[in-house]
């Protein structure tokens, strides 16, 4: 068994009980398994994602870095956690040693994503 398959072994059992609180706002298992199986999906169809393939999460502290984590692993990749701090250099340099098939990141870094993309052309954000 592994971590992917444990997550969703919990989720069905507790689909119920919230999975993360946020503020205000309550996230059952349910809604979670289903928003990492789209993440799976997406990884896949748009970064062409097999096992064992790396996906990078550059992700602000968020409800999204769970389904991200989940979805990278539902579809047989491992993640690469790139710090949201780190100057667009070196987001490059990690992407490219780690071989990143592809980036999942938010909006509130879009400035830097273009940085990025300049210096990795081709890579999928």
């Amino acid at each position: 068994m592994n971590l992917a398959m444990a997550f969703t072994n919990c989720a069905e059992r507790h689909a119920q009980k919230t999975a993360i609180f946020w503020g205000e706002r309550e996230i059952p298992y349910a809604e979670l398994l289903a928003q990492s199986q789209k993440v799976a999906a997406q990884v896949q169809n748009q970064f062409g994602v097999k096992p064992g393939d790396r996906v990078a999460l550059w992700l602000k502290n968020c409800p999204e870095f769970l389904p991200a984590v989940f979805g990278v692993l539902l579809a047989g990749g491992v993640v690469v956690p790139v710090n949201n701090f780190l100057k667009p250099a070196e987001v490059a340099f990690i992407l490219n040693d780690s071989g990143a098939k592809g980036v999942i990141s938010d909006t509130s870094l879009a400035e830097a994503q273009a940085q990025v993309a300049k210096l990795l052309p081709g890579l999928k954000i």
